[in-house]
């Protein structure tokens, strides 16, 4: 006889919880639909039915006409830290990343090569004028007593004139660090 009981019990559970949801889904359905019928009455009473006076829009000013003529500046791909610093023919542009691990070193590789070429293509375009890019790749490293910290392992650095050589859509992103003009590839990310 117990289980008959804990079987009513149970069922009748059950019906109050599905009586419980389906008030509360009947409640959000109530307050949504109230709340899409709501409208700013404010100054309608009393007033009478005319139709709306046609606005023009406003006359663009200098500033606005200006903001429509230049396109926004490229923005550095996400996780990107960018920073310039004079130099001696020019400004030199840094561009420092965490390199994302990976499953395995060619993934770890191929990844920090990609991002190589969005910072390089970022740069080309929101820094015309500077001398030399350099793309810094930081990985974390454990040195031979065991200690580990983040290592730039990645410092590649490319002349303005090589950066306007490369044809961003059909670079082979594989050799991306060979082309470069200075700077080293740690052997943790070589082939």
């Amino acid at each position: 006889m117990s289980n008959s009981t804990d079987e009513k019990r149970r069922s009748l559970n059950k019906k109050i919880l599905i009586s419980v949801g389906a008030v509360f889904a009947l409640l959000v359905v109530i307050g949504l639909v109230a709340g899409e019928g709501a409208e700013d009455t404010t100054g309608a009473v009393g007033q009478s039915e005319q139709s709306p006076e046609p606005t023009t829009a406003p006359e663009p000013t200098d500033d606005i006409a200006a903001a429509e003529a230049e396109p926004a500046a490229p923005k550095p791909p996400k996780g990107v830290r960018v920073h310039t610093a004079p130099g001696t023919e020019g400004e030199i542009v840094f561009a420092e990343f965490d390199i994302a691990d990976n499953l395995t070193k060619g993934m770890i590789r191929r990844g920090a090569q990609d991002k190589t070429v969005e910072i390089l293509k970022f740069a080309r375009d929101a820094y015309p004028h500077a001398a030399r890019v350099f793309v810094q790749g930081r990985f974390p490293m454990t040195d031979q007593y065991g200690n580990t910290s983040d290592s730039i392992i990645l410092n590649a650095g490319y002349d303005q004139s090589t950066l306007q050589r490369i044809n961003f859509d059909g670079v082979d992103r594989g050799r991306i660090w060979d082309l470069r003009d200075a700077g080293m590839v740690h052997r943790e990310l070589q082939g």
